[in-house]
């Protein structure tokens, strides 16, 4: 893969109905709990997302010779299935192993889906998180660059390039109308709060995702180098301690993932958060746990209302 500028990354970026209607319908499950959704609504929230994201360059076949729903829920199927007027996500609410396991494959399967957005829309959905209220431009700036160097082992950023990308980002959310700034206060905010609602919902489970693994591992992470701990090993205690606290009522696949969570625990190594002991096995020890623990703090700020809940 090619790291490419924010504004070459929209250009001409192919995206599949399919893809939208997960994010739609992950975002009713996670907002809501909602896990079934009136047709008639999903087409209308569905041709929006759309909508917005051609605006902002990217490719959609919006085919009228095929319905967008029944064709999304095919591509979705059998995960989603269309029962008379509602559209549903299947989850079998039984305690038993079988049961549980359709419902992570329910989500995980959503989730792949709406993370095929994520090459199109990862800078809008970042700037859409750091403007969460008017905000001045040192601050909407500042925030930006935060979660961009928090994510910088999730996605590929062009090296050197972040001030462009935050500048191409926001001159684009500007000029199809979504963001607008105040003549007199010279603050910046969204026009509309569902199109910004869509756009955090993409980012919010990485971001979350990230937090917990990060509270668990100033937790539990030894000091020093000779208790180092395994990158991947810490990683599984990660998920296992998600998978046990969670239970059936996670609803962000990405928690569970030991590529993402294994991304958050590498992120900190960067960040000088945590240090290496030995390069070839990848064993980490916590060398600054003052700083680590106040960019915790900071994270969580940057995650209400959504760390709110916990």
């Amino acid at each position: 893969r090619v790291a490419i500028t924010a504004g070459e990354q929209q250009k001409n970026s192919t995206v599949f109905p399919c893809s939208v209607m997960a994010a739609v319908l992950l975002q009713h499950i996670n907002s809501y709990n909602s896990w079934h959704v009136p047709v008639s609504q999903l087409r209308k929230e569905v041709l929006w997302f759309c909508e917005m994201l051609i605006k902002l360059g990217c490719v959609i076949d919006l085919n009228e010779e095929y319905d967008i729903i029944s064709h999304s829920v095919a591509m979705l199927s059998p995960v989603v299935v269309l029962d008379g007027d509602v559209v549903k996500v299947e989850r079998n609410p039984s305690p038993d192993l079988k049961a549980a396991f359709q419902f992570s494959h329910s989500l995980i399967s959503m989730g792949r889906r709406r993370n095929e957005l994520m090459h199109s829309a990862i800078h809008p959905a970042l700037l859409a998180k750091s403007l969460s209220y008017p905000s001045s431009l040192q601050h909407l700036r500042h925030t930006y660059t935060k979660l961009y160097h928090i994510l910088q082992c999730e996605f590929i950023f062009q090296p050197d390039a972040l001030n462009r990308d935050f500048t191409e980002t926001l001159e684009m959310l500007m000029r199809v109308g979504y963001v607008s700034r105040d003549p007199d206060t010279l603050l910046y905010s969204f026009t509309e709060q569902r199109s910004r609602d869509l756009l955090v919902s993409l980012v919010e489970p990485f971001l979350e995702s990230y937090h917990h693994a990060w509270l668990f591992t100033i937790s539990y992470l030894p000091r020093t180098p000779e208790h180092a701990q395994g990158v991947r090993d810490l990683a599984v205690r990660i998920q296992t301690y998600n998978s046990v606290l969670y239970h059936e009522p996670v609803q962000c696949s990405e928690m569970l993932n030991l590529n993402v969570i294994e991304n958050a625990v590498m992120v900190l190594v960067r960040m000088e958060f945590l240090t290496l002991s030995n390069r070839e096995g990848r064993s980490v020890f916590c060398s600054n746990p003052n700083r680590f623990s106040d960019y915790c703090v900071e994270l969580s700020l940057l995650l209400t209302p959504l760390t709110s809940k916990l």
